[in-house]
């Protein structure tokens, strides 16, 4: 066989090998950018994010920093991706569990909150959600906000007459929501996330289901008494 031909049989399994089987770059990118998210949700979730180094967000994805830097340039801005991320499932599976739920508004509230203790069952998320954007920076503490109020925003939304189910979560909601009512979503998200973040960080000694009742239960009244004070102040 001529040296010219063999070399080209060689060429052509290089350009094999470089298409991957077929596989496209922007199929590749995904693998590699799902595979940085996986790594951060893992260390951040369990490390915090001072151990978030690029070092070690590469030897845990399996890629070299060249591909780190390329996708994301900088940890804070992985770390916005990731809150982005778990905030979006929580979300969707408040959004879920109230949409489904009884009619009844005391069985919505239920709902909602047991939902939000389901998903924390991976303190992975937990920690990511309510704890580890904290003090970075000043972006990350805005980006943040804006993630809670839409949160905030789907609790309050057991009552249809606070939050149309429609709006919550939503963009719409921050562009178009009263600043009443943002606030009080906020407060609810502090109401039931802050003894949540409290027991996932101690001993555990009551159980998820005294967790959910009490939840429950402050969130059932912080909606009547906002009914109420806002009732008042419009006669």
């Amino acid at each position: 066989m001529p040296v010219l031909y063999t070399l080209g049989m060689n060429t052509q399994s290089v350009r094999k090998k470089r298409v991957y089987a077929g596989r496209s770059h922007a199929s590749r990118a995904s693998e590699r950018r799902s595979a940085f998210i996986t790594a951060a949700l893992d260390i951040i979730g369990t490390e915090g994010y001072a151990g978030a180094t690029v070092r070690a967000l590469c030897k845990q994805a399996g890629f070299t920093d060249r591909y780190f830097y390329e996708m994301f340039g900088h940890t804070e801005n992985l770390l916005l991706i990731l809150h982005d991320q778990v905030a979006g499932e929580l979300l969707g599976s408040l959004k879920g569990a109230i949409s489904t739920a009884d009619p009844d508004f005391s069985k919505r509230v239920t709902a909602a909150t047991a939902a939000f203790y389901r998903f924390i069952r991976d303190e992975r998320k937990a920690r990511i959600l309510m704890f580890e954007t904290v003090g970075i920076s000043e972006e990350i503490t805005a980006h943040t906000f804006r993630a809670h109020v839409k949160i905030g925003s789907v609790f309050a939304s057991v009552a249809p007459d606070i939050v149309d189910e429609n709006t919550a979560g939503e963009d719409a909601f921050l562009r178009d929501g009263s600043e009443e009512v943002i606030l009080f979503g906020i407060g609810l998200l502090g109401t039931i996330s802050m003894p949540a973040g409290a027991w996932i960080m101690g001993t555990k000694e009551r159980s998820e289901a005294d967790m959910i009742r009490t939840a429950s239960s402050m969130m059932f009244g912080a909606i009547q008494n906002f009914r109420t004070d806002r009732d008042g102040t419009r006669k």
